[in-house]
C-alpha cells in the first residue's frame, strides 16, 4: 500500500510588529495529527498559486486539507493556491477534507449558497446538529454538539450531499465520494478533548488510501 502523505492549507496573517504576510497554521493540527492519523506523513502548505502543484508532486502528496481561517475573498493568494489543490485532487481522486472556511470553499466552488450569518449565531459558540447518511455508516452522539468559529452559514449545497445540518437545516457537513470530497464546518481540532466520532470520521475518510 502507498504511504498517504497530507498536505494542509495555511492561512495568511499579518504578524505584529512586521510588515508581511505570513502564512500560518494553528499548533492544535499537530496534536490532531499526531493522535488521529499517527501512522501518515503530513506538511504545511505555503501560498504560492498554482505553482503548489509543483510542490505537492515533488512530495508526492495524496491526500490534502483546506485548513479554516480568512474570510473567502479576502486573500486571493490562498483562493489560487487552494482551487489548484481542490482541481488537482479531484483529478487524481485523492481524498480532500474541508474544514471551517475549507467546506464553504467547496460550496462555493460547486455552486452552493454562502450567506453572513445573523446576531454572531455561530461565531466562538457551541451549537447541536442532526445529521441524515452519515458516512461510513458511522454513529454519531446523540445529540451532537459541534464548536463554531464561522461567520457565514451555508443555505445550500446542491451539488455537494449534506450529511449534517443545523437547527435551521444550514448545512454542516458534505460528503461526495464521487468526488472524495468531505467537508465539515467546525473545527475538529480545536475540540478539548477530541471527538470520538471527528476522529473516527476523519480515520475512516483517509484510511481509504492507506
Amino acid at each position: 500500500m502507498k504511504k498517504l502523505r497530507i498536505g494542509i492549507t495555511t492561512r495568511i496573517v499579518q504578524a505584529d510588529g512586521y510588515h508581511e504576510p505570513r502564512d500560518s497554521l494553528a499548533s492544535d493540527w499537530s496534536f490532531f495529527f499526531k493522535t488521529v492519523l499517527p501512522e501518515v506523513d503530513w506538511m504545511m502548505l505555503p501560498n504560492i498559486g498554482e505553482n503548489i502543484i509543483d510542490y505537492v508532486r515533488s512530495w508526492q502528496l495524496n491526500g490534502f486539507i483546506i485548513s479554516g481561517g480568512n474570510d473567502l475573498g479576502t486573500e486571493p493568494r490562498r483562493e489560487a493556491t487552494e482551487m489548484a489543490l481542490l482541481e488537482y485532487a479531484v483529478s487524481k481522486k485523492s481524498p480532500l477534507l474541508g474544514v471551517c472556511r475549507g467546506l464553504q470553499f467547496l460550496v462555493n466552488h460547486y455552486g452552493g449558497k454562502i450567506v453572513k450569518a445573523e446576531n454572531d449565531s455561530h461565531a466562538a459558540k457551541e451549537h447541536s446538529i442532526k445529521f441524515s447518511e452519515i458516512p461510513f455508516s458511522l454513529q454519531p452522539p446523540n445529540p451532537a454538539v459541534v464548536n463554531s468559529y464561522h461567520n457565514y452559514v451555508i443555505q445550500s449545497s446542491d451539488n455537494l450531499p449534506g450529511f449534517a445540518f443545523d437547527a435551521e437545516e444550514r448545512i454542516e457537513g458534505v460528503y461526495d465520494s464521487t468526488k472524495n470530497l468531505l467537508g465539515i464546518m467546525w473545527h475538529p481540532e480545536r475540540s478539548d478533548p477530541l471527538s470520538d466520532f471527528d476522529q473516527q470520521l476523519i480515520k475512516h475518510f483517509f484510511s481509504k488510501e492507506l
